[in-house]
Parts: C-alpha cells; structure tokens; sequence
C-alpha cells in the first residue's frame, strides 16, 4: 500500500512480527475495522493539480500489460499528452516481456514504438506501477540515475541546500554534480523500504532516486515511489524546454557504466563473497561498504559487488572514463569472484556487458 503517512515493515519490524506469530500473540479485545473505496479519482485530482504541461507531447507509454494499464493513459492524457498505448492490457501472464523499465532489453518494443511513432518521450512502467524508465525522442534508454541528474537540477532550483539521496548503485556524477546544482548527495542502501525511513526522519532531504526506477520525491508528494507521478513530473520538466529530451540530457558528461549485472549465487555465501571484496581492496583503494562493496579504483572509476537483499544473486555494476577501463576493472572483479563455485555465472570479460547470463547481462 502507497498513502500518506503509510510506510512498510521491514528489517526488525519483520522479525518482531514473525515473533508474535510464532507466540500467538494477537490483540484480541479490539475488532479491526473495514472499508472499501476507490481512490482512482482522489489521486488523479492530486496527480493533475500538481503537474502541468506547458506544451503537447506525444508519449508513447508502456505498461507491460501490468495493472498501471488500467489509469496510467487516461492520465496523462488529462495531463494534455498525446497518449500512444503499448501492452496496456492487464495480463498477469506477461505475454510481451517482463514489466521491468530497469532493464533496456525489455524496453526494445518502446524503443522502436517512439521512433515509429515520432514521438517526444517513451515511459515504460513496472507490474505494480510504482517504477517508471524514460526512452528519448531518437529510442534510445535513458538509466534513471541520469534521469536523476535532471529532476535534481529543477527541484534544487526551487530548494537549494537540500540532500539528495541515491543508491549504492548509481553514477559517481551524482556525487559530483549534485553540489554544483546547490545540493548535498547522500548515497544510501537501496531498496524502498530503508530509503523511506530516511526520507521520513531526515526532513533536509528534498528527493530520493534508485538506479531500478524508483523516484521519490518530497516537495511536493508523500515521499514514496510512484512510477505514474514520476511520469508526470518528467513529462511537466520536460514540456518547458524547446528542444527534444536527448538534447536536455547531453548537458550532464557521459562515462561508460554497465547496467545492472546479476550473477547466480547460492544465499549462504553472498555475504562472505562480498567481505572477500572488502578484504581483497579495502587496503588500497577506498571502499564503501554501506550495502555490498563499491571500490573506487580512481577518481573516474568504481565497481560494485552487492549481495542482493531478496534473491540469490549478486549484484555487480561498474562505471569508468573509457570502455577499455571499465573492461578492465570487471576482469579485476572476475578473478575474485570466479574463485567461488556457488556462483553460477561469470562476467563478460571481453565486453562492457553482453545478455548472455541466466538472469541476463553479465
């Protein structure tokens, strides 16, 4: 559930509540209450009241048949957009591919959608609704911590001195030009959970953004992750502007960063992989170890190892100046973790990434 002061259960809270199931102990002296309501039209009313277009856009918008098919166009098409729907049917099946706009493979029907098209934007949205990714006017993938860089740019504008809080999982430039944009980066732990206590005891902070999709913004909204507004926001930024989304974005410098790389491995020795890294380079190069192991070879480069908080696998991303560089520090990273047999993959070591791997690109 997404609202107003609602926040999820997590980390000790679970184990308090397993704890009092596990004893039977349940307040039995008061009934619950029930109630049902439709909220499609209170949120739209906030949604539209808070973003405005100051030109059209053509947007195409693929939900991945999830359930934000059943508003999200309607939506922005009151928002003023023209609205081009892709895969908006409700279908638990996944007929067209997996609902996941992290992921740039998934996003090739959008790719090719918004060039056919003409259109100005492509936004592609999870399952459940709360993650959106953003393709430009020529098709091409924009990954959100970049997306980040110009959200940031705007709302620092209007609240300069605040904290902008990122994952362990994004672009150094974050770092580095968040505080040129009048702000104060703060990298955090990823996942939802943990980034909405922070939001919600650290009032200096004006916006949250994960690598995965998940915006969360403060100015204006209830600091949680909301893939429809997200959309508005960026359509709204976007429709100031009198030159097309990959002009915006070529302000911010590029670096050669791979996406998101998942490697098989069995849950009892995540942990220990990730203390091999820390171990292994603590030593000699800066090592930040907030949620897995992020090693900054140089002032340009760094690579992370993450045991992921749900699934067995690994979580490997690495970012540099060159592709040559990048290529080099994944082979850095392959010879340590090719020395454990309980993970099942292997890095690409020829190439920046490649989608041969069982959970996609390595």
């Amino acid at each position: 559930m997404m609202a107003k002061d609602v926040y999820p259960v997590y980390g000790e809270e679970i184990q308090q509540m397993k704890a009092m199931i596990d004893a039977d102990s349940f307040h039995t002296d008061n009934e619950g209450t029930y109630e049902k309501k439709t909220v499609i039209d209170d949120y739209s009313n906030y949604l539209l009241s808070h973003n405005k277009l100051s030109r059209k856009l053509k947007v195409v918008v693929d939900c991945g048949n999830g359930s934000a098919g059943t508003f999200a166009p309607k939506i922005l098409r009151d928002l003023g957009c023209e609205v081009v729907e892709l895969y908006t049917e409700p279908d638990s099946s996944f007929p067209n591919h997996l609902p996941d706009p992290e992921d740039e493979y998934l996003m090739r029907d959008l790719m090719r959608k918004v060039i056919e098209e003409k259109a100005d934007i492509g936004i592609g949205l999870d399952a459940d609704g709360d993650r959106c990714g953003v393709i430009d006017e020529k098709g091409n993938y924009i990954y959100s911590d970049r997306m980040i860089l110009l959200l940031v740019k705007d709302i620092l504008s209007r609240n300069p001195g605040k904290k902008v809080l990122y994952d362990v999982k994004c672009t150094r430039l974050l770092e580095e030009l968040v505080p040129q944009l009048g702000g104060v980066p703060l990298m955090h732990v990823t996942g939802h959970a943990p980034i909405k206590q922070t939001l919600r005891v650290d009032k200096d902070t004006i916006f949250g953004g994960e690598i995965s999709g998940h915006f969360y913004f403060c100015e204006d909204y209830f600091k949680i992750d909301d893939g429809v507004y997200a959309a508005a926001k960026i359509l709204s930024l976007l429709s100031t502007f009198d030159r097309p989304l990959s002009e915006i974005m070529s302000q911010f410098p590029r670096t050669v960063i791979t996406p998101e790389l998942k490697l098989p491995c069995e849950d009892q020795i995540k942990q220990e992989v990730v203390q091999n890294i820390v171990n292994t380079f603590s030593s000699k190069y800066e090592t930040i170890t907030i949620d897995g192991a992020r090693v900054k070879f140089s002032p340009t480069s760094w690579g992370l190892v993450r045991a992921s908080n749900t699934s067995p696998y690994l979580t490997i991303r690495v970012e540099a100046g060159t592709t040559e560089e990048v290529i080099k520090i994944k082979n850095i990273l392959a010879d340590e973790l090719e020395k454990y047999s309980e993970i099942k993959d292997k890095l690409d070591r020829k190439e920046v990434t490649s989608r041969t791997g069982r959970l996609g690109w390595v």
